[in-house]
This record gives C-alpha cells, structure tokens and sequence, in this order.
C-alpha cells in the first residue's frame, strides 16, 4: 500500500529518470558554453536544474521526522554542506592558483570564488554587472558559481518554512498553507523576473528574489500535483514525448525570448517529472545507462567545465582541435571529482563522525580562505607567468585619482539604471557632498573646465590634469551611462531618467557658469548608438530606437544649450566617436607566449571605412552647427586611429581600450598632446 498523506501519494525519493533529466540540462550548459550559436538558449539547463533541485529537496525532506528544529536544521545544512563543499573548495582552490599564471590582474576571479565559499557569489557578481567596464563574464573563472549562491540563500530559509508547515517533526503537516505560502512568494518572484528582466537585467538574472520561483516550483510540484486527484486531471494525460520534445526544443529558442523560455523551461520540467512513468520512451531515454552517468556528475562537471573553457581562453582558445581536448580533459576531471570528492563525503555517516566532520569544514573552510586571500594579498604578482604586470595590465581612466583636485573619478560616474548617490537623478537638485567628491573650487584663474556627458565623457576625466601646464582650475565632473549631453527626451523615462537628469546637469552647469570669466565643457558621446549606427550593438537604446528625429532632436537640444552657454562666455567642445571594435577582448592584445595567436587576433584591426560610414549621417549636420555658432567645437580622434583601411585597438604594443570602444587610460594618455593642440589652436586655453 502506497504511503499517503492527506490525499498525497509519497513515491520513493530515488528517481533515475530525474538523474537522466539532470543529464540533458547539463549537456545543454556546456554545449552552450562551448558555443552560444549552437544552443542559443542552453543556459535553460540551469533553470531546470533550479527546478529539479526544489522537488528532490523536497522529496527527500518529506518524511524526514526529528524531535527539534535544531536537530533537522543541523542535518538539512550539515547534508547541503556534504553535497556540495568538498568538490566546490578543491574546484576553487585548483583554478584560484591556475588563472593567476595567465590573468595579470585576477582579481575579479579570486573574488568571485572567495565568495563563492561562503555562497553568496551571486551577490558580489550582481554587484560587479553595474560596472559598466567590468571584465567579460567570460573570463571570470568562477562566473559559473552565481547559480549555487541563489540555491544556497533558496536553503537557507526554505526548511525554516518547511519546519513551521509541520514538516520535518512528528506532527501533522499542513501542506495546504505550506503550499499557499510558497505560491504567495513565487508568484511576487516571478513578477520580480519579469520587471527586473527589462528594467536591470543582472538584478533579475542574479538575485535570489528573482529566481526564488523556479526552485519553488519543484517544491510546489511535489506537494500539490503528486495528490491522487492530479492523477485524474487533464495536464496529468499530457504525453510525455510531446513535453520533453518542447523542453529540449527551447534550447534552440533565441535569447530574445529569455523571459518566456524560463518560464515554458520550469513548467515543463515540472510536468515532465510528474507525468512520466516507467512505460513512456522518454522514461526509457532519460534512465539510458550514458544520460545517467551525465546526471550523476552532473554537480561536478558543472563547475569544472566553466573552469577550464575560461582558462582556455585566456590561452589556447577554444577551436575546433582544441574541442576534443577539452571535453576529455573536462570529463576526466569531473568524473574524478565526483568518484573521490562527491562519493566519499555523501557517504560519511553523518551521526557517529558528526564532531570530526564540523572541525574539517571549519579547518578546510579556514584553509581555502587563507590561501584565496595569500593570492590576492602577498602572492599576487609572483605566479604570471607572462611579461611585465605594466605591460600586461588595462587601466581604466576610472580608476585613477586626480592630483591636483583630489577627485575620484570613480565616483563621478553613474551606471545607467544607477540611481543610489545620483546627485542629479530625476527630480533631485546637486548635493554639498557631491561637489566634494567631484569637483573643486579653488577659484584661482577664474575658470572653469567640466567634463560632462555618458560613459565615453568619462574615459577623458584624467585629462583635466595635463591640458593645463600644471597650472590650477576649477573643474567638474559627471558622467552617467548611455546619458546624451545635453539632454534628449526619450520614450523609456522611468528606466534611466537620463532626460531629467541631464536638464539637471545643465541647470547646474549653467549657474556655476555664471560665476566665472570663462567656461569650457567637455563631452564625449557614444553618438554611434543614440542613432543607430553603432556596430558593437546590434540596436540603439531602447529609449531612441523607434525616433526618425532624433539627430533633429538632439541638434535642436544642443541649440538651446549654445545658446545660454554664450550669456556666459562659455564654449562646448564635442568629441566625434572613436573607433568600435566588435568581439575585441583587451586582454588579449598582449602578445603571450602560452596565448594562441588566433586568441591574440582578437585584438582586432577593423575595417575603418565601415566605420566612417556610419558617422556621416551626423557628422555634416553637426559640422554645420559648428560653423554658425561660435562656442561649439568638435574634437575628432578618429584618424588618431585609423589610416586609410585600417582602425587599430593597440598602438606602438599598448592597448588603446578597455573595452569595444571606452579608452584604456594609455588610451586617454595618447589623445592629451593632439586634445592640448586642439584647445591651443582654437584660443581655448588662453585664460588658462
């Protein structure tokens, strides 16, 4: 007689079908980590892993009775702990010594792992995606560790709510208030995913907050749709092959879809677990003895695979001879981690080793640390293996300090969807604090320079400091991603407020305009995508992508600034775009001898007569405006860059950029002569 609760039917907690399920949603991973144009969607692995993970989980809890919450928290995180630490800690600790002999700055990397430990890389990954330069996701050897920080803070308040439900302890369980909770909180979780997923993509792909609902759902599953009456329903008589063949097709689905996909992703994978039954094919596939096997590595090659695709392209690339290589080095690692890491503490009597066991984690735990941070700390530069650390670094022009003024350029910069801090954001007017931070105030020669538009406007926030002779200024500094300067009304206003804002900057800039003998403001616009011309985004801003006026609009915007700047014998130097450089990875561009040339090629020489084709179109109309008015100038770098044929990301060996087309500090260092002849040539710094 089969075990019933209220109406529920208790199967055995093993389900082989489910382990062969766990097989296709890690083929899925890896084929699309290998490469994206395969499986476009592959990444849904991870969402029906979310969802398996909360059925079994629950499964297994189910009939679980202890006669304190101590005693079942203990054995629940204690269980957590034993699944996942051991290859977890020896993954990060292998790979944390590895990129540090090919990475010249690895620290995003180590972070990321550090971490990681303590489950919370989601967090620190969430927080490093509002860094417009951050390094590629691809290059983070431990990228992949963000989804077991959303499971670990998904258990770390789950069994609290299982205990309260009457599960877990010899009482009778309330499933029907259990199971409302949940639905409550996965309903405001899913319409979390959905906002966030238009509005600040990484708060919806990291945060527990967003992803609580497809973990919740297996939970759901388990405890609603396994009751007896399920088995009568409509949905139960679904065929099984028709679902996993939508299941496996949503591979395929173009990530413009994401939104729709993840949700068609964990309602499948929740009623293929629940309508399979052992006479289906698809039952017979999914518990074949090869999709098995991928299921029951399935932890490990997870986080081993990520590992060694990343540390491949930061050497050998990855290729079409490369590719059996790397599968059979994935492989022999994954399979070695779970006979002698998975295996062995999964299998440790949990009640008699108790005490030793919580002395290692605590001494392991401490071990990993200590040597994640000797590798950040003392360590740091003494494993690369490649040329001078000088050399080999980036530098964003953000990250260094003014000397002269004492500015952080750092915190003069706001992200697009950043508004914490924002002095200018909406209906907020400048802050005291602000002005601290970011600008100075000595009123010695009378003038004022300020450096004042989107991301591009911020690369040139060092050259304040040499465009002068080391003479004293004031100056002011503000830049706010994908933000035109001056201001541009567009259709998505509650996302950026970049048009508020903006008039907010303007306001400002022209009342402390007032108060000097000259002004000179400085912009530098990524033009190229407000108007639809960039070749590094496939589509301008959401915000101006359905407006034939914009050039008008902007030109109209740009008139009226001119205008009020006159009043106050003010001038408007613009920068035209730099080069754009499609798939460049900076860090490649130093020529390594453990880096294949095909991964060195990726720094890139571009065709330059694409790319001056795509600023033409404003270009006549802004050049006009510079002929009728007096105190607007343009500054172009572009043939700083580009010969005739050819736009190049590296110049005499030194990297030019940081990224597709924001200046690298050398970047910034190489425009100060031509910018300081500009400025000269047109009677700009005369007062200075």
């Amino acid at each position: 007689m089969p075990n019933t609760v209220q109406g529920v039917n208790i199967q055995n907690n093993y389900r082989s079908d489910i382990l062969g399920l766990r097989g296709i949603a890690i083929l899925g991973v890896v084929f699309y980590h290998f490469n994206k144009s395969i499986l476009p969607s592959g990444f849904l692995g991870v969402d029906i892993f979310f969802a398996i993970s909360g059925y079994v989980i629950t499964s297994s809890l189910f009939n679980n009775s202890f006669s304190n919450i101590s005693k079942f928290l203990l054995n629940f995180y204690n269980r957590r702990f034993q699944r996942l630490f051991p290859a977890l800690v020896t993954f990060i600790l292998i790979f944390s010594l590895l990129i540090t002999f090919f990475d010249p700055d690895p620290q995003l990397s180590l972070r990321t792992g550090f971490t990681s430990l303590f489950g919370v890389s989601n967090l620190y990954l969430f927080k490093q995606s509002s860094d417009y330069f951050s390094q590629s996701s691809d290059l983070n050897i431990f990228n992949n560790t963000w989804s077991l920080g959303v499971e670990s803070q998904f258990y770390l308040i789950f069994p609290f709510f299982f205990w309260l439900a009457g599960f877990g302890r010899k009482k009778s369980k309330n499933i029907k208030i259990f199971v409302i909770i949940l639905s409550i909180i996965s309903i405001a979780s899913f319409i979390n995913f959905i906002y966030f997923y238009k509005t600040n993509n990484p708060y919806s792909y990291f945060l527990i907050t967003s992803r609580f609902w497809e973990i919740a759902s297996g939970s759901i599953s388990f405890l609603i749709f396994q009751r007896i009456s399920y088995r009568k329903s409509l949905l139960a008589k679904l065929p099984t092959f028709i679902i996993f063949l939508f299941l496996v097709g949503l591979f395929w689905m173009p990530i413009t879809y994401a939104p729709f996909s993840t949700f068609l992703t964990i309602i499948l994978t929740n009623l293929l677990i629940l309508n399979i039954g052992k006479d289906d094919y698809i039952y017979k596939l999914l518990t074949s003895s090869q999709l098995k096997f991928l299921g029951l590595i399935s932890y490990s090659l997870y986080l081993w695979h990520w590992g060694i695709l990343s540390l491949s392209r930061w050497t050998i690339g990855i290729s079409w001879w490369t590719i059996p290589i790397q599968i059979f080095v994935i492989f022999t690692f994954s399979y070695l981690s779970y006979r002698y890491l998975e295996i062995p503490f999964r299998s440790k009597d949990l009640i008699r080793i108790r005490n030793n066991l919580y002395i290692g984690k605590l001494i392991t735990l401490l071990a990993a640390t200590f040597s994640l941070v000797l590798l950040e700390g003392p360590l740091k530069e003494n494993f690369f293996l490649g040329k001078d650390l000088t050399d080999s670094k980036i530098k964003n022009p953000l990250d260094t300090k003014s000397v002269m003024s004492a500015v952080n350029f750092r915190e003069c910069y706001f992200a697009e969807n950043a508004s914490r801090n924002d002095p200018f954001l909406g209906n907020k007017k400048f802050d005291a604090e602000y002005l601290k931070r970011c600008s100075s105030g000595n009123k010695k020669n009378d003038t004022l320079l300020s450096f004042i538009g989107d991301c591009q406007t911020s690369s040139l926030f060092p050259l304040s400091e040499k465009l002068t002779n080391f003479r004293e200024f004031d100056t002011f500094f503000y830049s706010k991603g994908n933000c035109p300067f001056p201001s541009i009304e567009g259709t998505e206003e509650g996302k950026t407020g970049c048009y508020k804002t903006m008039g907010n900057v303007e306001e400002h800039i022209l009342e402390q305009s007032k108060k000097y003998n000259k002004s000179l403001i400085v912009s530098n616009l990524y033009l190229n995508l407000y108007f639809g011309k960039s070749t590094t985004v496939k589509k301008p801003l959401k915000a101006f992508r359905n407006n034939p006026n914009i050039v008008k609009e902007y030109l109209g915007s740009l008139k009226l600034f001119l205008k009020d700047l006159k009043k106050y014998n003010a001038s408007f130097v613009l920068f035209y775009p730099t080069p754009e450089f499609k798939d460049f990875i900076p860090q490649f561009c130093t020529e390594e001898w453990f880096r294949s040339k095909s991964q060195s090629n990726k720094c890139l020489i571009y065709d330059a007569n694409q790319l001056r084709q795509n600023r033409l179109f404003f270009m006549k109309e802004l050049e006009k405006l510079a002929l009728e008015e007096s105190n607007f100038y343009i500054f172009d770098a572009f043939s700083l860059f580009c010969d005739k044929n050819a736009c190049k990301s590296s110049i005499n060996g030194e990297v030019m950029f940081i990224d597709e087309y924001h200046l690298s500090m050398k970047g910034t260092n190489y425009l100060e002569k031509f910018f300081n002849e500009f400025l000269v040539k047109n009677n700009l710094l005369n007062n200075f």
